[in-house]
């Protein structure tokens, strides 16, 4: 599994990383100037994605970033002498937030990386012993000229012929589940309820 494919990076990881790209755009193309408070606003919002939907400080943790660039910027105004001063603090104070943030981001999709590959490389596993399945069953049903072999007798015809391919591990409990993993190979004859009746001797 590769970082993009982590709930991490779909939640706030993408937005982070295009974040960076297009503010280190900004100060190389305004010679340095400092960022609008606007700006410094969409990085604050940006941090919180770190914080989840489910989060339920969220709102408040981002209202106290609004609150205190506004103070920031008003302060901006109302001392012009210090002004680029003001600006430029406030800039370097959420562009390093920004960057523990993009530390913390990358972290955490190391782990879900760590965590989600095993099950994953199983899931993969398993779909492959679902595909041997339907190709044993197809198999099966193509040399069944007299159209006898119901889905119920493939499930455990197949189910055997796994466990002797060393699939037991990634089975389902019983054959009759596997009738599920078949289905939609079977042929029609092959879906009607009921075991097939044998001929008396």
């Amino acid at each position: 599994m590769k970082e993009e494919q982590t709930p991490t990076y779909r939640a706030a990881g993408k937005s982070l990383l295009a974040l960076t790209i297009a503010i280190d755009k900004e100060l190389r193309e305004q010679a340095y100037r400092p960022l609008s408070f606007a700006r410094l606003n969409d990085i604050a919002e940006a941090i919180c994605l770190l914080l989840g939907e489910d989060e339920k400080d969220k709102p408040r943790i981002l209202g106290e970033f609004c609150q205190g660039l506004m103070e920031l910027e008003m302060a901006a105004i109302e001392s012009p002498e210090v002004s680029k001063r003001i600006a430029v603090g406030a800039q370097k104070l959420l562009i390093a937030m920004c960057n523990v943030a993009i530390v913390i981001a990358r972290d955490r999709m190391r782990i879900e990386v760590d965590r989600i590959t095993p099950l994953a490389r199983r899931n993969q596993i398993k779909e492959n012993v679902i595909s041997r399945a339907r190709t044993l069953a197809h198999g099966f049903w193509s040399i069944d000229v007299a159209s006898k072999i119901r889905t119920g007798e493939m499930a455990e015809t197949v189910y055997k012929k796994l466990v002797e391919e060393g699939h037991f591990d990634l089975l389902p409990d019983s054959a009759e589940r596997l009738k599920e993993w078949i289905k939609p190979v079977a042929p029609e004859y092959a879906k009607k309820g009921g075991r097939r009746k044998l001929s008396r001797p």
